[in-house]
């Protein structure tokens, strides 16, 4: 039995992962309805089965190149404290069992202030992994435009 389970998704040429403890979904990718004046990793919304559920931009977060996403990239759907987040990726490439020796503490030199959400690093299939915390993963800034995001659509009856 596997020790960690971490859910390993594409962004550009990197491999990321969240633990799969988080993880509501994985769905394909559909229209984002943007939002003016929303924090900057905030790409719009989306209406899946009825909730409306923010979008965050990763490529933004992690201050990559700007590119489009493929055709065939997904939102990892993944359940906050008080709300949902989508997070749009190139592709998941699947859920992975890791046992305890190959995880490990991320590097003090790579997790400084404001990368707080780079969890761990972990050995798949040879290959390193750095784990995103969704804990932390939004700012102050960015937290509170997702919960206002979600409070707009409770107070908004369904058409």
């Amino acid at each position: 039995m596997a020790d960690f389970q971490p859910v390993v998704f594409r962004l550009g040429d990197e491999r990321y992962g969240i633990n799969i403890s988080y993880v509501n979904a994985i769905e394909r990718t559909q229209s984002i309805v943007r939002v003016p004046n929303s924090a900057r990793s905030i790409k719009g919304i989306i209406n899946l089965r009825g909730d409306i559920i923010p979008v965050v931009d990763l490529r933004t977060k992690f201050r990559m190149t700007d590119s489009d996403f493929p055709e065939d990239s997904e939102f990892i759907i993944i359940d906050m404290e008080k709300n949902k987040i989508a997070i749009e990726v190139d592709g998941v490439e699947g859920i992975h069992n890791a046992d305890e020796e190959s995880i490990h503490d991320m590097p003090i030199i790579a997790k400084g202030t404001g990368v707080e959400y780079f969890d761990s690093v972990v050995r798949v299939n040879d290959k390193l992994v750095i784990i995103i915390d969704p804990m932390e993963l939004l700012s102050e800034k960015e937290l509170k435009a997702v919960e206002r995001l979600a409070e707009e659509n409770r107070k908004t009856p369904n058409r």
